[in-house]
């Protein structure tokens, strides 16, 4: 027999979150590849999670470079959603430079390029200190610290830059109220991964 559409749609859903779920545990073992502590990559992938997420999944992330932005702008694209010319551009020298194609891996590439090398193209546009700061947090940070550092100092998203421009009750609210979903993204990924489990 036929799918009812309902049904269609929750088998649609189901795959959706096993894609995703595989996409995590690659950027995740990819990550770790990279030397990261595991705080730093969970930092990481609760800013992927909020970058990526999509209404189907309850906003949860879908964690593919694929993924267009949700909402009015639908300009930013894959896991750190480049909305801006700044790393539309910066990524796509990036790719040229180093013969990569465009997948999770050199999305990935791309931002932990930005942060730990210091030849970094990027570097004077993202800003030296931000990327110091992120570097070091990646090796001596906690969990909060190194998600809020990413959302703040390297992503920037207009909740953040509202706030800097303007502080004020709605623009503080709309910061920390970004910065709290962030964290708790973080924490929801500890405990799927049953990380720091002894």
């Amino acid at each position: 027999p036929a799918f009812t559409p309902e049904e269609y749609a929750g088998v649609e859903k189901e795959f959706k979150q096993t894609d995703a779920d595989l996409n995590r545990i690659n950027v995740f073992n990819y990550l770790q590849d990279q030397g990261l502590r595991t705080e730093a990559i969970v930092g990481i992938l609760a800013n992927i999670d909020k970058e990526t997420g999509i209404p189907e999944l309850g906003y949860r992330g879908t964690y593919s470079y694929k993924q267009q932005e949700v909402g009015n702008s639908k300009l930013g694209r894959g896991l750190f959603q480049f909305t801006t010319k700044l790393h539309k551009n910066g990524f796509k020298e990036f790719l040229k430079d180093n013969n990569l194609k465009e997948s999770n891996q050199s999305h990935v590439d791309y931002f932990l390029d930005t942060i730990m090398n210091p030849k970094s193209k990027m570097r004077n546009d993202i800003g030296g200190k931000n990327l110091d700061d992120l570097r070091s947090l990646f090796q001596n940070g906690n969990i909060e610290q190194i998600t809020e550092a990413i959302n703040n100092k390297w992503l920037k998203p207009r909740t953040y830059g509202n706030w800097v421009k303007n502080r004020n009750e709605e623009t503080t609210a709309a910061h920390l109220e970004n910065l709290k979903d962030r964290n708790d993204r973080a924490e929801r990924i500890v405990k799927e991964l049953n990380l720091f489990i002894d």
